[in-house]
């Protein structure tokens, strides 16, 4: 779902041969884009099995939660944005992220750190992800997400198929997002 720096998706032909035939519980200390959740889950190895999902990043952590809680309420919102970005990408870009993702993002934000995401503000997140330059996710010392637009010709903004397997995987008895 995520482009995020130290993905793991283009290493999982040569990581799956490390991963052990037999455990019990499965935990990923540093979520990010989820790429060896994702393969594990895809290949039906954690059924049965407690999975513990863990990120220090806010953003992230709240995103996923959307997805899994609110997928088509995401999907809808991220269909508006990618149908804004094909008018005018770049100027549609900056226009999300400093007129409506910072400022929500910061309104959302609660005492202990945690940001309560909505649809929209998952859709934003995802939008800024797969237009953002390098799909990185920087903050400046305001706390503001401040990543360049990329160079994307026609980037893949919303794929409602992709979203709900996301949201599937998340969903399963003993997925927890910390």
């Amino acid at each position: 779902l995520l482009k995020w720096a130290g993905g793991k998706r283009q290493l999982l032909p040569h990581l799956r041969r490390f991963y052990p035939p037999i455990f019990n519980r499965y935990i990923e200390p540093f979520f990010g884009s989820g790429a060896v959740f994702f393969d594990l889950h895809a290949a039906g190895r954690l059924r049965g099995h407690d999975v513990v999902l863990i990120d220090s990043n806010a953003d992230l952590i709240g995103c996923y939660e959307m997805v899994r809680d609110a997928c088509e309420g995401v999907a809808c919102a991220l269909e508006g944005l990618a149908a804004a970005h094909a008018a005018d990408g770049r100027a549609h870009y900056y226009a999300v992220r400093d007129e409506r993702f910072n400022p929500l993002r910061n309104e959302s934000r609660q005492a202990e750190g945690r940001i309560a995401y909505t649809p929209e503000l998952a859709a934003m997140f995802i939008y800024l992800n797969r237009t953002g330059f390098n799909g990185l996710f920087r903050l400046n010392a305001s706390g503001g997400f401040n990543v360049p637009a990329g160079r994307y010709a026609r980037p893949a903004i919303v794929n409602r198929e992709r979203l709900a397997v996301v949201a599937d995987a998340l969903s399963r008895p003993g997925v927890r997002l910390v």
